[in-house]
C-alpha cells in the first residue's frame, strides 16, 4: 500500500507502507551544543529515514582533522559531538554558538536578562539559517528542538511538511511556576504564568508545531496541567548512546570495587534548579556518617558563593572534578554506587540514565522525569525536601537498601530497553502514527 504526499516546492514523494525502509524522510534540527537529537539522527540514518541533520558547533572535514591534533579537553568535547554520520548528511551553522558563548561568558553571573537577549538572537539566527537550508531538502517531517524552530517551522509548514517539536523540560508554565516557587509542588492545574525570554521562545515553538515529543510522563503531565491537549503530545523516553555505553562497559572491567554509599556522586550544572541547595542543606544536617561528595560539571553562577562556603564547612569532603569527557564521566560513575540528583525540574536528565547504565543506585526527585521507581531503581524524594533527602542518604549509608544489587539491575535494564536505538524506535513509531492521521 502506498500513499503520496505532494509538497508544493518538490516532486511528489511516495511513502511506502510495508515495503522497504521506513517510507518517510526526516530533517532533524538539533540546535546548539550536544543534544539527544544528534544521536537520534544517527539512528534514523541507519534506518534510511534521515534526510539531513541540522546542528551548530559541529566540526567537519578539514577542521575536524585539524582539531584532532589539539590535546585540549574542550577540543575533545567538541570533537565528541561528531556522530556516526557522513559529513554530507550534516548541515552545521557553527557561528551561532558564538552568540551563546558570548552571553554565557559576559553576562551569566551579572545580567541574566542580557544573557537571554543574546540567546534569543542565537535562536533566531539558527532558525533563519535552517529555514534557508530547508529549501534544498527532500523530507516529510521536520523534527526540531524547541527554541530553535521559529522561521524553519513556518518554512516546513508552508510546503506541507509535518513539524514536530522536541521539548525536553516541563511546559513553560511549569518552569515559570517552579522558578518563582522553588521547592514547591506543581499544582494539578496551571494557569498562564509570567514568562521570561527563554520561556517565551519555548511557548512560541510549541504553539506553532503540529505535534510535540517529550521525554517523560512527568513532562507530559505538566503539559496537561497547562491545558495542552493530550492528542498533541507524545512521550518517548531517552536512551543511552552507544558511545557512552562502550565507555561504561570498558570501565566496568576494572577490578576495583565500587565505593560504598557514603561516597556520593552528583553530575550536572550545580545550581538551584538541579537541587544544589537542597543537597547542600541535607549534607549540612547529615550527622553520624563520614560522607564525601564528588561533583562533575560546572558550578552555576548563582551558587558559586554558597558552594565555596559549603566547601569550607566540610574541609576534605568535597571534590569538584569540573567538566569531564564522556569517557572519564563513565569511569567516575562506575567508581560510585550512589548517584544523587535532587532536581527541582527536568525533562528526563541524560545523566540519570547514564548513572543507571553505570550500575548506580539513583536518588532523585519525582520531578526528574526519570524511569526511577522508588525502591526499585533507587529512591525518590519531593523536590526541595532536604530532610527527606538526608534521611534517604543516611539509610543508604547504613545499608538499609540493596544499593549494589539494585545498581547491577539498573545497568541490565538500560542495556535491554533504553539504548539509543530503543529511543529511535519509539520516535519512529510516533512519526508513523502522525503520518497516518494526515
Amino acid at each position: 500500500m502506498t500513499r503520496t504526499i505532494v509538497h508544493p516546492k518538490s516532486q511528489p514523494r511516495t511513502l511506502l507502507r510495508g515495503g522497504e525502509g521506513p517510507g518517510f524522510s526526516v530533517v532533524v534540527s538539533n540546535g546548539a551544543y550536544r543534544f539527544h537529537l544528534a544521536p537520534l539522527a544517527s539512528e534514523l540514518d541507519r534506518s534510511g529515514a534521515l534526510s539531513r541533520l541540522f546542528t551548530a558547533g559541529y566540526p567537519k572535514g578539514l577542521s575536524a582533522s585539524l582539531l584532532k591534533s589539539i590535546p585540549h579537553p574542550g577540543v575533545r568535547r567538541l570533537l565528541a559531538r561528531r556522530e556516526d554520520l557522513p559529513d554530507s548528511r550534516v548541515k552545521a551553522f557553527n557561528g551561532v554558538e558564538w552568540l551563546f558563548k558570548t552571553g554565557d561568558i559576559l553576562f551569566a553571573g551579572i545580567r541574566p536578562d542580557w544573557r537571554q537577549v543574546l540567546h534569543v538572537k542565537a535562536f533566531r539566527s539558527y532558525a533563519a539559517q535552517a529555514a534557508k537550508a530547508l529549501e534544498d531538502e527532500e523530507y516529510d517531517i521536520l523534527h526540531y528542538r524547541s527554541c530553535f524552530g521559529f522561521d524553519s517551522v513556518h518554512a516546513a509548514k508552508l510546503t506541507g511538511r509535518l513539524a514536530v517539536c522536541d521539548h525536553s523540560i516541563g511546559h513553560p508554565y511549569a518552569t515559570s511556576f517552579m522558578r518563582r516557587h522553588p521547592g514547591a509542588s506543581l499544582p494539578a492545574r496551571l494557569e498562564p504564568q509570567p514568562l521570561n525570554a527563554l520561556e517565551e521562545c519555548y511557548l512560541r515553538d510549541l504553539s506553532i508545531s503540529d505535534h510535540v515529543i517529550v521525554n517523560s510522563d512527568f513532562v507530559k503531565r505538566t503539559f496537561l496541567a497547562s491545558g495542552y491537549p493530550s492528542w498533541r503530545v507524545s512521550v518517548a523516553y531517552l536512551g543511552v548512546d552507544e558511545r557512552f555505553l562502550s565507555h561504561a562497559d570498558a570501565a566496568a572491567q576494572s577490578s576495583t570495587p565500587k565505593k560504598d554509599p557514603r561516597h556520593l556522586l552528583f553530575c550536572g550544572g550545580f545550581g538551584r534548579r538541579k537541587g544544589a541547595y537542597t543537597l547542600m542543606e541535607s549534607l549540612d544536617g547529615l550527622d553520624g556518617i563520614d560522607w564525601t561528595l564528588t561533583l562533575s560539571g560546572g558550578i552555576e553562577p548563582e551558587a558559586r558563593g554558597d558552594f565555596a562556603a559549603f566547601v569550607k564547612r566540610h574541609p576534605g569532603r568535597i571534590r569538584h572534578r569540573g567538566t569531564l569527557s564522556r569517557e572519564n564521566l563513565a569511569r567516575l560513575m562506575r567508581d560510585h554506587s550512589l548517584f544523587v540528583f535532587p532536581t527541582e525540574m527536568e525533562g528526563s536528565a541524560r545523566v540519570v540514565f547514564e548513572a543507571l547504565a553505570s550500575g548506580c543506585f539513583v536518588v532523585t526527585t519525582r520531578h526528574a522525569g526519570s524511569i526511577v521507581k522508588d525502591g526499585e531503581h533507587g529512591a525518590l524524594t519531593a523536590p526541595g525536601d532536604w530532610e527527606a533527602l538526608a534521611s534517604v542518604l543516611l539509610q543508604a549509608a547504613e545499608g538499609r537498601f540493596d544499593v549494589r544489587g539494585i545498581g547491577e539491575s539498573n545497568a541490565v535494564l538500560v542495556r535491554s530497553s533504553y539504548r539509543q536505538r530503543h529511543y529511535a524506535e519509539r520516535v519512529m513509531e510516533i512519526y508513523r502514527q502522525l503520518l497516518q492521521r494526515r
